[in-house]
């Protein structure tokens, strides 16, 4: 190679690497966040149980504008003891299976309010021995309904989640067992 074509060569080899410094390298300054999962949205819907009679979606909410919508969960189980109730189910929903219940609420059965809650005795907070009566402590929430005089059918449920149709001032009309 002739001398006067290697010198303008390795000049510019020599301008094209001095114009590139370190601070025009690209890279991260600090290592990038960790990759979180997108945190799913609760979402509360209101409807009727039905029975689907489907085996892989035997439970749907059928919404009051017609639609039906499938339910997927282990909570499907205590849905399906309380067909025809009107609940509110809280869940996410997930590609190709639905609305996955992660817990619901019966509100009404037969079209009368109910209250939804574990069947539990009540004793005398100081005493501790004394006997006041049975109650519920309610699904979703701290508080706890007195029983009026419940039937023996529903007493032998104590500790079991179940419905209770009862006015304010009188004896349960109603009953149903939701579940354990």
């Amino acid at each position: 190679m002739r001398h006067t074509r290697l010198v303008p060569a390795l000049v510019a080899a020599c301008l094209a690497a001095s114009a590139c410094s370190d601070s025009d390298v690209v890279g991260p300054t600090r290592s990038p966040p960790a990759l979180t999962p997108p945190t799913q949205l609760l979402v509360t819907l209101s409807g009727t149980v039905r029975l689907t009679g489907d085996k892989d979606y035997p439970v749907a909410l059928a919404m009051s504008d017609g639609d039906e919508i499938p339910l997927a969960g282990p909570e499907t189980d205590r849905l399906a003891r309380v067909e025809n109730a009107e609940v509110e189910v809280r869940g996410t929903w997930e590609f190709n299976v639905g609305f996955r219940v992660l817990d619901f609420v019966v509100s009404r059965v037969d079209g009368a309010d109910v209250m939804d809650g574990v069947l539990v005795e009540l004793y005398d907070e100081d005493d501790g021995h004394a006997f006041l009566g049975y109650a519920l402590r309610l699904t979703r929430s701290a508080n706890i309904a007195a029983l009026s005089d419940p039937p023996a059918e529903l007493i032998e449920h104590v500790g079991e989640r179940v419905w209770v149709k009862a006015p304010s001032d009188g004896p349960p009309t109603a009953f149903g067992v939701i579940g354990k």
